[in-house]
């Protein structure tokens, strides 16, 4: 065998082993964006963002505490229940993957700034952005 040949065998080797290894990098980035974990706003009426107890893991709420979320979680409103409208204030900066509104609620949700008016507060949204699914009424950012 020449040296070339040996050389040109070589290469495609390595990039052969390159080209899976980007393959499983890229199949794990995505899977990571789509498995991201979720957070459930638990009550039916108004509270504050930063109030663990009003988080749970579970799509019903009940007593596992998802707590505040994060950059890993979407913040999700599955509000069925109220036709008012539900408010949610932040109570410090927040960063979240995303939001998800679900469910039947008429009412919508609003998410403020903060109870004090003095104060400005921000909500940094990930990748996931925003999703209002149909008919869980409006989402509105104040």
């Amino acid at each position: 065998m020449h040296s070339s040949s040996k050389h040109r065998k070589s290469f495609r080797s390595r990039l052969r082993r390159r080209a899976q290894f980007l393959a499983l990098l890229l199949g794990a980035v995505s899977a990571g964006n789509s498995l991201m974990a979720q957070t459930y706003w638990v009550p039916t009426v108004s509270g504050i963002w930063g109030t663990a107890s009003n988080w749970s893991s579970l799509s019903a709420g009940g007593n596992t505490t998802g707590g505040i979320p994060s950059l890993t979680q979407a913040a999700t409103f599955s509000v069925s229940s109220n036709t008012g409208g539900l408010s949610v204030w932040l109570n410090a900066d927040r960063s979240t993957s995303g939001i998800v509104v679900q469910g039947t609620s008429t009412g919508g949700i609003n998410l403020l700034g903060n109870q004090s008016v003095t104060t400005v507060r921000s909500l940094f949204l990930g990748s996931s952005g925003i999703t209002v699914n149909a008919g869980a009424g409006a989402l509105t950012m104040n």
